[in-house]
């Protein structure tokens, strides 16, 4: 009582006192208070509370910037809890992988070391970190996040306006889903940004950023600037992810090009004389463009194969005008004969299809129908890849094969296949979903895809050949590349 007298904190413990060596005090980068994602910082909050919602580390981030934030930055918690995530990571894997690693907590001190400094997929990372230390028969696959306890696992909360917490969860993927509508939905009510702007019909932009800083609702968060199609001009608009701002521009771009050759763009489409016949085919899978007008883009882009259309800035706009000249009169011939190819096969299948069938033949009909519909959605011509686009005619007579050999006597095997195919698509369809829902898109899910159709050749028109070798292996190593990114 004395002693506090002259020495008022006495009583008073610190930091220092509660640590076995007090030399080795947490640095402040190793547990920061906010983490920077692109130009955009979101605070951090920590709390040891064990059985809490919110035990561990929660990253705030306002209900707008959900779209767009970076899952793999995620990954990586903070540098403090950096070596315990992944020897914990480690952990899951089989003892017979574990035994080249031993002891495990220095081998994560050591890759905790060796972080690179742009946030990169960690369990990719992991699989090409231990294989250059010498551990082999370790792949991105094999690690178990979801087992790992929850102060390992970064909590992401969803604030609105007023700053509360609305929603929260460490599946970035769950989250996403269940609010992305209502994050586009608020991100779309926000007056539009200086930046933005309507019926643009040339390039007249200046130089585009890459990345903005924008408020919304008095957050600062990332948004990406990109040009839109909106059919007869283009629009400048701000997209809440990377992924869907590079879609989004590039089809913008290619209708700006498609502006700048206009007239000899017509002067082709008059020339190739499309019959009336196949234009009425391709408004039926479509009104909101004409065929003479996705002819036209999927021309400037097959002029232009190979050359970057991710343009920012007028010269090299003009630059790529400039380029696609010499070849559209080829490209335009070349879309027109492939259109019409793909037209006419889909116009012989639709009485077949749509033909009475005896009943037990039903649930194949309905199978075939559902994969014409993928194989030429409304924006076939414009939004499938030109090396799958070509493909499309084997595929729409791989579905004739299979009803000629449906028609003699070949159910039982066909419902064999369709179970066979079902694994696939399944998986395929749930994770589509997710990303759309989600605003994302995954390539390796997008060369999953078109394996698909692959696989249906080999199933149910063998005679036809695949463009690939298609195997049971071949599409678990694409799934795994897909989820795994490896």
């Amino acid at each position: 009582r004395h002693e506090s007298k002259t020495n008022p904190r006495l009583l008073f413990m610190e930091e220092r006192d509660l640590l076995a060596d007090p030399t080795r005090l947490p640095a402040a980068a190793a547990f920061p208070g906010y983490l920077q994602i692109d130009d955009a910082r979101y605070r951090l909050r920590y709390r040891f509370e064990p059985g809490d919602r919110a035990d561990g580390v929660t990253l705030q981030v306002p209900l707008e910037a959900l779209p767009g934030l970076s899952g793999v930055a995620l990954e990586w918690l903070v540098p403090g809890l950096l070596p315990d995530r992944i020897e914990a990571l480690l952990r899951t894997l089989g003892k017979d992988q574990r035994k080249a690693m031993i002891p495990l907590a220095e081998t994560a001190r050591h890759l905790a070391g060796a972080a690179p400094a742009t946030p990169e997929p960690l369990l990719s990372w992991l699989e090409k970190q231990l294989t250059t230390r010498g551990v082999r028969g370790v792949h991105a696959s094999d690690f178990k996040p979801e087992s790992l306890p929850a102060p390992l696992r970064l909590n992401v909360a969803v604030l609105d306006t007023n700053g509360r917490v609305i929603d929260q969860d460490r599946d970035l993927a769950a989250l996403r889903k269940r609010r992305f509508g209502e994050a586009k939905a608020a991100a779309a009510a926000e007056p539009k940004a200086p930046l933005e702007r309507e019926d643009v019909k040339q390039w007249d932009l200046g130089e585009l950023p890459e990345r903005v800083l924008v408020s919304r609702r008095g957050h600062a968060v990332n948004a990406w600037p990109a040009l839109e199609d909106r059919g007869a001009h283009a629009a400048l608009v701000l997209c809440g992810s990377p992924e869907q701002a590079a879609r989004t521009h590039r089809a913008g771009v290619l209708r700006l090009l498609a502006l700048a050759h206009k007239r000899e763009l017509k002067r082709l489409w008059t020339r190739a004389d499309v019959s009336t016949d196949i234009q009425l085919l391709f408004r039926s899978l479509t009104s909101d463009q004409t065929l003479e007008q996705a002819v036209a883009l999927r021309t400037i882009e097959r002029a232009l194969a190979g050359r970057s259309l991710a343009i920012r800035d007028e010269a090299a706009f003009q630059e790529t005008v400039a380029a696609a000249a010499p070849g559209l009169s080829r490209s335009h011939d070349e879309t027109v004969a492939l259109t019409q190819d793909i037209l006419t096969r889909y116009g012989d299948l639709i009485p077949k299809l749509d033909a009475s069938p005896p009943p037990a033949y039903e649930p194949s009909i309905q199978d075939m129908i559902r994969q014409l519909g993928r194989l030429l959605p409304p924006d076939v011509l414009t939004s499938t890849p030109w090396e799958w686009l070509i493909h499309i005619p084997r595929y729409l007579y791989g579905i004739d094969a299979r009803l000629r050999k449906l028609a003699q006597s070949g159910l039982a095997r066909d419902q064999a296949n369709m179970q066979a195919f079902a694994k696939h698509a399944t998986r395929y369809e749930k994770r589509a979903e997710e990303d759309a829902q989600q605003g994302r898109f995954t390539p390796a899910l997008e060369t999953y895809r078109w394996m698909l159709e692959e696989l249906r050749i080999s199933l149910f028109a063998q005679s036809l050949k695949t463009a690939m070798p298609i195997s049971e292996k071949r599409m678990t190593k694409q799934w795994d590349q897909v989820v795994f990114g490896r």
